[in-house]
């Protein structure tokens, strides 16, 4: 049973995850237990352990006597926290590249999923389902370098930052949903992902270093432009997915 509880308290966390970063939660509101579990059908044990574990994410603030509270990030927040997570990343690429053992399956198992990320682009226009299926190979790509690095203390902090809204996939979900144009971006993507691997393969681990942190840094620019732009646009306040987002 205990081990059935704590899938249930995964589930529920990636749920009210997905929530915080749609903007189902207003900034500064408390989330309660008892409400929680009445809305998503639970008993309220997977969702005390949902936000335990969220605040120790970082998305939510535990106050005594008031409970847990959702946080709001700054968009310097957010930028910082992607260039952060590009060092993590550039050393774990330099580590896999400078691994003794061949790691030829790894690096199968990344072309493979290039190749899947491209052959979504190959109809034009993307439907909605496969702007998310873009996001779970992106997701897959970027772990894979991390677990193959070898180094446990990179894969916790990066998967940690990454959770942050904006700041990795699964945070980029909704605005990917929305985002005119997204193709251009996806293809740009496949692009950078391609040199990585091709970085790897050849051994060349400076080289794939410098690619995964100029990798993630035109992300963090992407979404300071992205953000700076909505800012100025009118309407802005009817997209519930930047309420986490300091100034909207």
């Amino acid at each position: 049973m205990p081990p059935l509880m704590t899938t249930q308290s995964e589930q529920i966390t990636e749920q009210l995850r997905q929530m915080l970063f749609e903007g189902a939660f207003e900034p500064g509101s408390r989330l309660q237990e008892i409400a929680l579990a009445s809305r998503l059908e639970v008993s309220r044990t997977p969702v005390r352990l949902a936000l335990a574990a969220l605040a120790q994410e970082g998305l939510l603030v535990y106050k005594p006597q008031r409970g847990f509270l959702v946080r709001a990030f700054s968009l310097e927040e957010i930028v910082d926290a992607i260039r952060v997570r590009g060092e993590l990343e550039a050393m774990a690429c330099r580590l896999l590249a400078e691994r003794a053992e061949p790691a030829v399956a790894v690096f199968e198992s990344l072309a493979a999923n290039v190749e899947a990320m491209a052959g979504l682009l190959n109809g034009g226009r993307i439907s909605s389902a496969d702007r998310m299926r873009f996001l779970d190979l992106n997701t897959a790509f970027h772990d894979a370098i991390l677990e193959a690095s070898g180094n446990e203390t990179l894969v916790t902090l990066s998967r940690q930052i990454a959770r942050m809204p904006m700041a990795g996939p699964a945070g980029m979900g909704p605005v990917v949903q929305r985002l005119e144009g997204v193709e251009a971006v996806f293809e740009a993507s496949v692009r950078e992902h391609g040199g990585i691997l091709d970085a790897l393969v050849a051994r060349q681990s400076s080289r794939a270093q410098a690619q995964m942190r100029e990798h993630l840094y035109g992300l963090s620019e992407s979404v300071r432009l992205y953000l700076d732009r909505l800012r100025d646009t009118r309407g802005h306040s009817a997209r519930p997915f930047l309420r986490l987002i300091s100034g909207f």
